[in-house]
């Protein structure tokens, strides 16, 4: 995310955001906010009002303080007749230009002045750059002036602050010299940050329908009173491919951001929690993008409000539910009451509105940790699982519902007798979540999965609670869940040293069994970036375009200054992608053509052996052998068998052969070859009436 930049046009006028900051531009002026982390104990910004263009002692320009913002492209402008005050909202930092249309009169340097507001002293960098900034936090700089003509001549400028004003200055040679347009360009940054600063934090992600696309959102906090919630689009690859939707630029804390798939197209719903400050009630916001024919042109619609009592709702959590007709969603959310939750409609256009009541689920004062399934579908609108105090230990509860939010069948309790359990995480028919190793207090977690079904028109289990990740003595916790081809993804926080974590994942089976090496992820930060966390995922699987792939995302944090943060993504899939089979020639007579279906991977259960083209008069047989130079008989060149099995006939056959979930096995090489039986040829006089297919080698990923 830190490549990530935009502009929203709020009703206040635009707001840039970049990679550590937001700036908000109204009449005649910018305020800059760096975002430096709850140590700050609330926004530093800077604001910048132009007072006017000088030569010497000439005012060549006075700017008027009413002049209003205009948007336009990556940049906003104001402008000023013949002098153009523009701001390009970079990723690093927000380019402040001056472009000055036609020659200046008067003699000497040429000196913008704009009025400094800003709560922190000025201090003068040995660079000649200016910055204001609070010891131990960090704060803003302006660096770099620089001037540029029309011909591109370029020379070096200085600035200086006098009572207030920030003085940015080009030499008056430079001046006479220039073909205009001249432009004189400082750049505004954040400075370096020496706090405990995570400036992105609390990720979730989202898949879509039938686009490939996935769509991202966090939370970033620029100080201990103000949080933002953003989002972007990733493709297929993991790569961004839109500018920012900023969701809420408030002074306000926005925090936890969920998000779900909403409609057809490009349509995303984004909740989050809202509150005046760390220590107010919270309320439940949410919002749905909006496009212009592209993902590229992404906004989002009026807010929404989901929750808004005296009480505190927090806990919010999103799913989308698949239905053509009437898209919608379901958002679920914490109160001291119990758990709730409601649905929506996303249209394709407009503001979401609500499709049902608020809907107390699970009463109680210490329930809590809801989660819900990434999509349901119209009859059945979702699984929710929660954490519930049980008779000696929390325990997990799921919870299926029908359309209008009703149980349908009994509560499906999970747990043990004695061990607290938490952080449920649930999609598919598998949850996941974190179970104490002891019930001494502060004790170390691990990873706990099991499966369920339907009978009798209620929710059984059908694998019991089984440990994917246990080490003792070793804090594992804050599982995600992901149904990805014909298994899940779990994705989970490990301790591995004192202010170090690493994000781990398991493809796991239907019966909580994993065959695929742990997938470590330790993000792609250097240095200091060692705390990686908060993972979210999300899969395509149910669509059945491409269902083999899911997004994983999660924050990594620096331990060293300066102490910031970002969200980083990963692709996985739900298959080791190995080599294609090899075709090693050998066929004769009407023996068609081997191929298979399906990746050659470990645990891939679906794994086959096809055989087309060939004679419709016979009788068709699988060899299979270990790999060799063959058997050379006549034209052909045949397997050496270890095993024959009879398939069919017909031209055309098809034979299963599910990989082992075994790691032992990846590496291992077999052939196959379809013999035709009866095929009135004799190309082989040692097998009259036999043909034979191509050989294939294949070999099997890991």
């Amino acid at each position: 995310t830190r490549s990530a930049r935009g502009i929203a046009d709020e009703p206040s006028g635009p707001v840039g955001i970049g990679a550590d900051y937001k700036v908000h531009f109204t009449a005649g002026a910018v305020a800059f906010t760096p975002a430096l982390g709850e140590a700050a104990p609330h926004n530093l910004s800077l604001r910048w009002t132009m007072l006017d263009a000088r030569r010497g002692e000439s005012v060549v320009h006075s700017a008027d303080p009413t002049v209003s913002p205009r948007h336009a492209d990556d940049a906003v402008l104001f402008e000023r007749g013949k002098l153009t005050e523009r701001y390009d909202v970079l990723a690093e930092g927000l380019k402040q230009s001056f472009v000055f249309a036609e020659p200046l009169p008067g003699n000497g340097d040429l000196v913008v002045r704009g009025r400094i507001q800003c709560e922190l002293p000025a201090e003068a960098g040995t660079d000649g750059s200016w910055s204001w900034s609070m010891p131990g936090v960090g704060g803003v700089r302006v660096s770099a002036v620089v001037g540029i003509d029309a011909d591109g001549r370029r020379v070096g400028g200085s600035m200086q602050v006098v009572e207030g004003v920030l003085e940015l200055a080009l030499p008056a040679a430079f001046v006479d010299s220039a073909r205009y347009p001249l432009t004189l360009d400082p750049l505004l940054g954040t400075q370096v940050l020496y706090s405990g600063a995570h400036d992105a934090i609390e990720c979730d992600v989202a898949g879509s329908v039938p686009n490939f696309l996935y769509f991202m959102v966090w939370s970033r906090r620029y100080s201990s009173g103000d949080a933002d919630v953003y989002g972007t689009y990733v493709d297929a690859t993991g790569g961004m491919i839109a500018n920012l939707v900023a969701f809420d630029v408030s002074t306000a804390q926005a925090r936890r951001p969920q998000v779900a798939f909403g409609s057809q197209g490009y349509r995303y719903f984004v909740a989050w929690e809202l509150s005046t400050s760390l220590l107010a009630s919270r309320d439940v916001r949410a919002a749905a993008t909006t496009l212009s024919g592209s993902p590229s042109v992404a906004g989002k619609s009026a807010d929404i409000v989901v929750a808004a009592t005296a009480d505190d709702e927090t806990e919010v959590d999103v799913s989308a539910e698949w239905d053509l007709v009437t898209p919608s969603v379901l958002v679920v959310h914490r109160k001291s009451t119990g758990i709730f939750g409601q649905r929506f409609d996303v249209p394709v256009n407009g503001i979401p509105t609500p499709s049902s009541g608020v809907v107390m689920l699970v009463p109680g004062a210490n329930v809590g940790d809801a989660a819900v399934s990434q999509l349901g579908n119209g009859s059945v609108a979702m699984l929710v699982a929660y954490r519930f105090p049980g008779t000696f230990s929390d325990d997990i509860g799921v919870l299926l519902l029908d359309g209008s939010l009703n149980p349908i069948g009994a509560t499906l309790t999970l747990g043990s007798n004695l061990l607290d359990e938490s952080q449920p995480a649930i999609d598919g028919t598998m949850v996941t979540w974190s179970r104490e190793e002891s019930p001494l207090a502060g004790a170390k977690r691990d990873i706990i999965c099991a499966t369920f079904g339907m009978q009798s028109g209620a929710l059984v289990v059908v694998t019991p609670p089984t440990v994917v990740a246990g080490a003792s003595g070793v804090d594992e916790h804050g599982p995600t869940i992901a149904r990805v081809g014909f298994r899940h993804c779990v994705a989970y926080v490990r301790n591995v040293g004192f202010l170090d974590d690493d994000i781990e994942a398991w493809l796991v089976n239907d019966d909580c069994t994993t065959c695929n090496s742990r997938i470590v992820l330790q993000g792609v930060g250097s240095g200091s970036y060692v705390r990686e966390g908060a993972p979210s995922m999300a899969s395509d699987w149910r669509h059945g375009f491409d269902g083999d792939r899911l997004l994983l995302a999660f924050t990594e944090a620096d331990v060293a200054p300066p102490f910031s943060s970002q969200v980083v993504g990963q692709m996985i899939r739900g298959l080791a992608v190995g080599p294609s089979p090899v075709n090693l020639g050998g066929g004769c007579g009407f023996g068609g053509t081997a191929s298979t279906d399906g990746a050659s991977s470990v645990g891939n259960s679906l794994f086959e052996l096809v055989l087309s083209g060939a004679t419709p008069v016979g009788l068709h047989v699988l060899s299979l052998g270990m790999p060799g130079p063959g058997i050379t008989c006549g034209a052909c060149t045949l397997t050496d068998p270890l095993v024959l099995t009879i398939v069919g006939g017909a031209g055309s056959a098809t034979s299963a052969f599910p990989i082992p979930c075994a790691a032992s096995v990846a590496g291992a090489q077999f052939e196959a070859q379809w013999l035709t039986m009866f095929a009135a040829v004799d190309p082989c006089l040692l097998l009259p009436g036999v043909s034979s297919s191509n050989r294939l080698l294949v070999t099997i990923a890991n």
